[in-house]
């Protein structure tokens, strides 16, 4: 799999109305400096990435995925890009030194994607983008369609799961980037049961793991029929 994790960090993610809930074995002590939104995510961000590395090591290790990281606000940050090595556990304390502030802009960051995304491409790989969000802004729907056939165009349809992580009043654009993916994915994909171009809510932390858990399995889902193919 190509994962591009895609996460914003404007000043709203200091947010104190949600706090990390869960601990777990090997989770960075500094993730817990985050009492805020930002420190939500990035525990849940864990138990997904410690679930895909898990199921990879089962298999053999044969899976070798690689893992990129955005970071978003009003501009792009990438600090972990195409790694292929790390664990989980160095993963996230790369992730807990970020500051959040700043304001939103998610066309900025879809641009990042497809750049991180067609740089990095590899043809053996599914590309997967989660991408995650707990403000609003307007996102242009050309963009959108644009990074999806590009994945098409080089070979294998993109999957795009978005997630709000708080209210849904301002989810609109989050909610068009997964109809748009979906939309080109089930035209370009043969015989798929299930489109995995998905638009979720997390209302708090609990959730939010539970949302990440759910991605890793559809994730493992696919793999199972890559493996197939």
């Amino acid at each position: 799999m190509l994962y591009s994790l895609t996460q914003f960090r404007s000043s709203s993610m200091w947010g104190q109305d949600k706090v990390p809930q869960s601990h777990f074995p090997g989770l960075p002590p500094a993730v817990f400096l985050h009492k805020n939104r930002y420190g939500c995510v990035l525990v849940a961000l864990y138990r997904f990435l410690k679930t895909v590395q898990m199921e990879r090591v089962s298999q053999g290790g044969a899976a070798r995925d690689a893992f990129s990281c955005i970071l978003f606000n009003s501009n792009t940050t990438v600090p972990i890009l195409h790694d292929e090595g790390k664990s989980s556990e160095e993963l996230i304390k790369i992730l807990s030194k970020a500051s959040v502030e700043g304001g939103t802009n998610f066309n900025r960051a879809l641009d990042e994607v497809a750049s991180v995304m067609t740089t990095n491409w590899n043809a053996k790989r599914q590309p997967v983008v989660i991408f995650l969000s707990d403000g609003e802004d307007q996102v242009n729907a050309g963009k959108m369609r644009g990074l999806c056939e590009s994945a098409v165009n080089l070979g294998k349809p993109l999957a795009f799961y978005a997630i709000s992580f708080g209210t849904e009043t301002y989810s609109g654009s989050l909610r068009d980037m997964a109809r748009i993916a979906r939309q080109i994915y089930q035209t370009a994909a043969v015989n798929v049961s299930k489109v995995p171009c998905v638009y979720n809510n997390a209302l708090d932390a609990v959730q939010l793991e539970d949302v990440f858990l759910d991605i890793a399995e559809s994730v493992r889902s696919q793999r199972a029929t890559l493996v197939l193919k």
